[in-house]
């Protein structure tokens, strides 16, 4: 059996190209998977005076600040366990896939083994036995290669 290791990390910036009339930034996520960058909008925002850009984090003891800090880091606790989830679960692993279900946007993402199920579900009754052998084995042999070739027990249409 061969895994694959991925590559994932957390961090948090802020959105310079959006400075709002009161001189605050936007706050964004950046999900890192296997080199690819997705970000997500963390829906807060900041001054540039109050960002540590070493740590990622605002820094202050103002009561404002320090619920920020906290926050953030229950923000990024629940990227992380998002990840673990779907590590344990071997589900398709990307920056999107942990974005949309962070955001609660990922609850039907159509894949390739979902649709072929689907497709046998409604033509069973209506195909000839014989035919329905042909989708099933089909079947059997795209779940086959999706291990082989791209070590994935499915994958996502886009």
């Amino acid at each position: 059996m061969t895994t694959i290791n991925n590559t994932f990390g957390v961090l948090f910036y802020l959105k310079v190209q959006k400075i709002s009339a009161q001189g605050k930034m936007p706050i964004c996520a950046r999900v890192t998977v296997n080199g690819k960058r997705t970000e997500i909008s963390v829906k807060r925002s900041v001054t540039a005076s109050e960002w540590d850009v070493k740590k990622g984090m605002p820094r202050g003891s103002r009561k404002e600040i320090v619920e920020l800090n906290m926050f953030l880091n229950q923000f990024k606790a629940k990227i992380i366990s998002i990840y673990q989830q779907m590590l344990l679960s071997d589900d398709i692993i990307d920056g999107p896939a942990i974005r949309d279900k962070m955001l609660g946007t990922g609850k039907l993402t159509p894949t390739l083994l979902k649709l072929l199920e689907h497709h046998n579900n409604q033509q069973g009754h209506k195909l000839a036995p014989g035919t329905m052998k042909n989708y099933y084995t089909t079947q059997r042999y795209i779940k086959k290669f999706l291990m082989e070739k791209y070590y994935r027990t499915d994958i996502v249409l886009s």
